[in-house]
């Protein structure tokens, strides 16, 4: 929900949206996610991470002009 706001926030008009879900279980172990990105100055990426005692889910969002 937070990343779908936060899309409909910056109103990227003529985007095509990529939007992945990363969901792995949580045994304690340490995660990173990251990326490295050469695009438009106007192309958005949104990122959203959540854990609890048994998950972790990182959500990414681009929002990439299609030209």
């Amino acid at each position: 929900q937070k990343v779908k706001s936060r899309m409909i926030e910056l109103e990227p008009k003529g985007f095509k949206y990529i939007v992945t879900v990363t969901l792995s279980e949580n045994l304690g172990q340490a995660g990173r996610a990251d990326m490295s990105c050469h695009w438009e100055d106007t192309d958005v990426v949104v990122q959203e991470m959540y854990s609890n005692d048994t998950i972790i889910l990182v959500c990414l969002a681009f929002a990439v002009r299609i030209i």
